[in-house]
């Protein structure tokens, strides 16, 4: 699963950069997820899944922007 590393890149779990060579559909589909996330918190009746949900928001969030940051450089 791929996650944002200490240096806000693009991680798995090896420790490498993979937001190289991702183009802009995987941005859009990562804002699409964090839509989703957040849409789910809104139907969560409890509010350790409306928070987990909304965790899992953001970091998607944060990776479409990893993704469009190191496009437009």
């Amino acid at each position: 699963m791929s996650k944002l590393g200490k240096n806000g890149c693009i991680e798995k779990g090896d420790g490498a950069d993979y937001s190289e060579g991702m183009s802009t559909q995987d941005a859009a589909s990562f804002r699409l997820n964090a839509d989703e996330c957040r849409e789910q918190s809104e139907r969560a009746t409890n509010l350790r899944d409306k928070e987990q949900w909304l965790r899992l928001s953001h970091e998607w969030t944060k990776m479409a922007q990893d993704v469009e940051r190191r496009l437009r450089n």
